[in-house]
């Protein structure tokens, strides 16, 4: 969040009023005050909800943030849609772009990926799941979430990146219940970093969208690893 707030605070034109407000809030959120008077002063004419999409969720989340802990008032109340960068329609088309870019090599490669148990029901599993309009994963641990999810955790294999974006799909459709998008991107952040900007950025958009959309998400990251300010085209 002070990430979010920072890049708007300096990469904002100077004399905008969202870098304004975000400076205020970063000075409350690390434990500064502020009066009526100002908080009024800071908000009153900003159009947050006009503002591009990240500058908007960055100035709503931590709104909402210091609403939710009472440092603040509630009379600028965010919307669910107020908090997110990205919508999940749009994380949708663009995860699920990756998920159907797994090459027929790479789909034997997963079907294969549990010492070659199963390899067939896996693959012909698979193959049926890709040609399914919602992509429905299943969330069990049979075929083929199985090898999905050891080749999702096994950054460099062949059809990591697809494996990946389908257990991501699976855990924005569900709220990430379990964590294991969070441990995923514990695990694999520098991997995922490393990854072409297309891809790397779609991904991380996925990620971001959790963060945006549940407070009690919170991976273990490097202090310096914060997710990009970017979302899918």
């Amino acid at each position: 969040m002070l990430a979010d707030l920072d890049r708007v605070a300096t990469r904002v034109v100077p004399d905008d009023p969202a870098g304004a407000a975000a400076r205020l809030l970063t000075g409350v959120i690390t434990g500064g005050s502020v009066s009526d008077a100002d908080w009024d002063l800071a908000r009153q004419g900003r159009g947050f909800r006009q503002r591009p999409n990240a500058v908007r969720a960055a100035l709503m989340n931590a709104i909402e943030e210091l609403r939710v802990l009472g440092q603040i008032s509630g009379t600028c109340r965010p919307t669910a849609d107020d908090l997110v960068t990205a919508t999940p329609g749009d994380l949708e088309v663009a995860l699920t772009g990756l998920v159907r870019s797994m090459t027929p090599a790479e789909l034997d490669h997963v079907a294969r990926a549990d010492f070659g148990a199963d390899a067939d029901q896996h693959r012909t599993a698979l193959a049926a799941l890709l040609l399914d309009d919602r992509l429905a994963y299943p969330d069990l641990s049979g075929v083929p979430s199985r090898v999905v999810d050891l080749v999702a955790n096994a950054p460099g294999q062949p059809g990591h990146v697809p494996c990946l974006a389908l257990t991501l799909l699976h855990a924005l459709r569900i709220g990430d219940a379990r964590g294991t998008a969070a441990r995923r991107l514990e695990a694999q952040f520098a991997e995922i970093s490393r990854l072409h900007p297309d891809t790397r950025e779609v991904l991380l958009a996925g990620f971001r969208h959790l963060y945006e959309t549940n407070r009690q998400w919170s991976p273990k990251l490097p202090p310096a690893f914060t997710l990009p300010w970017t979302g899918p085209a």
